[in-house]
């Protein structure tokens, strides 16, 4: 997560968002780099949820474009979402979940991307 972090935010048409439930304490090295950071589970479905209404907007203009994928550029970057311990998340917010699953199944063509970090993979 740390090489993640350290390359993405050094890219100039790339947001990156962080979900740490551990109260922030892995994403801390990182607090002035990400443009946002969930650290509790309500804080996580926030964000999340606001992921998925930029991820419907872009697919609503690349259909009225009758475009296919999004080019991310400076006015209009990428979105990653960094998730440390994604078990967490599925434990602590289960409302959450219902927003990351739909970023991962249709996030890829409209540049918004969660990385999810686990110990437990199930």
């Amino acid at each position: 997560m740390n090489v993640l972090f350290g390359a993405l935010t050094a890219c100039p048409g790339v947001i990156v968002w962080g979900i740490d439930l551990k109260r922030g304490m892995e994403l801390l090295p990182w607090a002035s780099c990400p443009d946002r950071v969930a650290t509790t589970p309500q804080e996580a479905e926030a964000l999340l949820a606001d992921a998925v209404v930029i991820l419907d907007g872009r697919a609503d203009h690349l259909a009225q474009q009758g475009e296919r994928v999004w080019e991310p550029s400076l006015a209009s970057p990428a979105l990653i979402i960094l998730v440390d311990e994604y078990a967490e998340l599925v434990d602590d917010a289960p409302a959450a979940v219902r927003h990351a699953d739909s970023i991962v199944r249709r996030g890829r063509a409209v540049a918004v991307r969660l990385v999810a970090a686990t110990q437990r993979p199930s």
